[in-house]
C-alpha cells in the first residue's frame, strides 16, 4: 500500500494506529457460468409458480 500511494509505511501505520485510515479488505465475486444461472432461475422460478 504504501508503494501504491506514494506514503512512507511508517506515516501508513501511524494513520493506522491514530484510526485516521482503516484496513479494509475487498473480496471479488466470481461470475457465473452460463448453466449455473440457468439453473438457478429453474429453481427460483419453480418456487414461484
Amino acid at each position: 500500500m504504501a508503494y501504491a500511494t506514494n506514503i512512507p509505511m511508517t506515516t501508513l501505520l501511524r494513520y493506522i494506529s491514530d484510526k485516521l485510515v482503516r484496513r479494509v479488505t475487498v473480496r471479488v465475486n466470481t461470475t457465473l457460468s452460463e448453466d449455473h444461472k440457468r439453473r438457478r432461475l429453474a429453481r427460483t422460478s419453480s418456487g414461484i409458480l
